[in-house]
């Protein structure tokens, strides 16, 4: 009798201590993206100021940041949001490289293509600002 009450408690706890490595798992995922989050603040500001010099470039290594990072995040509704991420800033910087080729004869339909890039990207950034907890 004992070992089935026993074996009943072990098994309603089990969940909640899945529910707790689950939440480490996502914690530490997270913190992974410190430096992805740092470098891309600093290359958003530089391009904003017109101080990189090639915008392409810097979209690209801030996309490579995300993928290092996700290769070391083993929670999967993070993984899945930093590569989101990661896939959104590569396609940010083709379409910046093909702009910055000839910056006087931008074609007005690319700068929106640009634009709706950013946005697309914004929004799964902001998705995964939500699935880390921060607040900004």
């Amino acid at each position: 009798m004992k070992r089935r009450i026993v074996a009943a408690f072990v098994t309603a706890l089990l969940p909640l201590g899945m529910t707790g490595c689950s939440i480490a798992s996502k914690t530490s995922a997270c913190e992974e993206l410190s430096g992805p989050l740092k470098e891309a603040g600093v290359a958003l500001v530089n391009a904003r100021l017109g101080e990189a010099e090639n915008p392409g470039e810097s979209f690209t290594k801030l996309a490579e940041a995300y993928e290092t990072a996700s290769a070391k995040i083993t929670n999967s509704e993070v993984k899945a949001s930093v590569d989101q991420v990661a896939a959104d800033w590569r396609t940010v910087a083709e379409k910046a490289q093909a702009l910055s080729v000839d910056p006087q004869n931008a074609d007005e339909e690319k700068s929106q293509d640009l634009q709706a890039s950013f946005e697309q990207l914004n929004t799964h950034q902001t998705e995964l600002f939500h699935t880390c907890g921060y607040k900004y």
